[in-house]
């Protein structure tokens, strides 16, 4: 009895140490085959066996042979087609399919390039962002990739899986739109091409900006101009309520308030009492409330309109241009503006020329004016006839 335990335990050990290489094989091979071409559905003993090991198959044979592959996956056993069904060794390795078995191989190449049979877009649009209408397109296998471009070329980037249902251009105008289709060969269809002319609406009004700070403004406050009111010819100034037919008169302008809410510099105009117009009467001078409605300011000059009368043609720019040295106004000067319309100078009355001046410079009667002016209820100080 031990002596036939002993033989059957011999004939077992035998059959292992007979296997041991063939398994030690299959490990290095297989090892040496995914570490280069990474683990796939032909990582077995397929690959290189044909049946049960130890029979090789075509491939395995070129892959042992001293004079091809010599036990490793080199560019001499990658190039060969070893079970002569079309298609070299890498070529199957690539595709996962056996290259010891000629049953086994790759699909037939495709060469056939997609058809967009139906491509459409609005002929007018106004955004630069397009609907497509229509993109469809057919394949002898199946279209895998969906591309728009605005140029007659196959792109070469932008493909999608579906087809895409917009389109945005860079800018407006006559654009021409162009679809293409692509199958997992790589094969490009033709373009298919569509027109669109985009129109932009306007652009909305800019949102209004702060007012102007009124930097420099507050320096003007206090003081007196000098101003002269010059005549156009031929207009007689009686229509404004200040004199007959000269061509120019010199007044006072005391500039006494800025409102930094309203942007507003307030004045009071005063004719001279001392004029020698018939249409005044001496002693009984005419003052008027001018108030400038600042539109830009620095500290060195800043515009603003105003107007004489509630007529629109009395309406004029006023440019305050000076210097402040050390926080002082150093001279200052006004000049009008007339409004334009278009190329040409509308028929105004008049323009304006002043200059800054020091109260002492105000003729006595001027000031008394004013004084008196300033001693009248807040309500009734610019109210005038």
């Amino acid at each position: 009895m031990r002596r036939k335990t002993v033989f059957f335990l011999t004939i077992a050990l035998i059959g292992a140490l007979s296997w041991t290489p063939q398994l030690m094989a299959k490990s290095q091979y297989l090892t040496q085959f995914t570490s280069k071409y990474g683990s796939s559905s032909i990582s077995t003993c397929a690959l290189c066996h044909q049946g049960s090991p130890p029979a090789l198959n075509p491939f395995g044979s070129d892959f042992a042979s001293a004079s091809i592959g010599n036990h490793t996956f080199n560019s001499a056993l990658e190039s060969r087609d070893s079970d002569g069904d079309g298609f070299s060794n890498l070529a199957e390795i690539n595709a996962h399919t056996f290259p010891g078995d000629p049953s086994s191989k790759p699909a037939a190449t495709d060469t056939t390039p997609p058809t967009v049979t139906s491509f459409s877009i609005p002929s007018t649009s106004s955004s630069l962002t397009v609907p497509i209408t229509s993109f469809v397109a057919t394949d002898n296998v199946g279209v895998t990739g969906y591309a728009l471009s605005e140029s007659g070329s196959a792109p070469a980037s932008g493909w999608s899986g579906s087809a895409p249902s917009s389109y945005t251009f860079s800018s407006a105008g006559n654009k021409t739109l162009y679809a293409w289709a692509r199958d997992a060969a790589g094969n490009v269809s033709s373009p298919k091409s569509a027109q669109v002319s985009i129109t932009l609406p306007p652009p909305p009004p800019p949102e209004p900006g702060p007012p102007p700070s009124g930097e420099g403004v507050e320096a003007w406050v206090d003081r007196w101009m000098r101003l002269t009111i010059f005549l156009r010819k031929g207009h007689d100034w009686s229509e404004l309520g200040l004199l007959g037919e000269e061509n120019k008169l010199t007044t006072y302008l005391q500039l006494e308030g800025w409102d930094s809410q309203s942007q507003v510099l307030s004045g009071l105009l005063y004719l001279e009492p001392g004029s020698d117009e018939e249409d005044l009467q001496k002693g009984a001078p005419i003052v008027l409330p001018l108030d400038f409605l600042v539109i830009s300011s620095s500290q060195k000059e800043f515009w603003a309109t105003s107007q004489f009368t509630e007529e629109p043609s009395t309406v004029f720019t006023a440019r305050f241009k000076g210097k402040l040295v050390k926080g002082e106004l150093k001279p200052g000067i006004l000049q009008s503006k007339h409004k334009q319309e278009g190329e040409q100078e509308t028929k105004a009355w008049f323009w304006l020329k002043g200059k800054l001046i020091d109260e002492s410079q105000v003729p006595e009667d001027i000031l008394t004016l004013s004084a008196e002016q300033k001693s009248l209820p807040a309500a009734e100080q610019r109210e005038f006839p």
